[in-house]
């Protein structure tokens, strides 16, 4: 996965990272995907103006819907989201459904 090699995704500053001064928050967090379901680390924003209790509204900028407003530890792509709007009146499919078909798609 991209977590174990390394890759640090920054949420704020347009995907840049904080500038050197500066400390950010680091954390795994659990991403819901139309094909899987996988915990990546990221990096919110702490810098002097950004307001770092509102860093659910930088997720919704990166395409990702927070499972919680405050301090969310699982987000869900804008793709799935898409994905269980068309899935769910078409096949009849209840959220809890759609969420197992995505844990086996991760690991059947």
């Amino acid at each position: 996965s991209l977590m174990e090699l390394g890759f640090l995704w920054h949420i704020g500053h347009g995907g840049d990272p904080c500038p050197p001064n500066w400390r950010s928050s680091q954390f795994q967090m659990t991403i819901v995907h139309t094909d899987r379901i996988f915990s990546h680390e990221v990096s919110v924003c702490n810098c002097p103006g950004s307001d770092s209790s509102d860093w659910h509204l930088d997720l919704l900028r990166q395409r990702l819907f927070p499972a919680s407003i405050s301090k969310p530890k699982t987000a869900f792509t804008f793709d799935v989201l898409d994905h269980f709007l068309i899935d769910a009146p078409e096949c009849k499919t209840s959220a809890m459904s759609f969420y197992q078909k995505l844990k086996r798609f991760t690991n059947n």
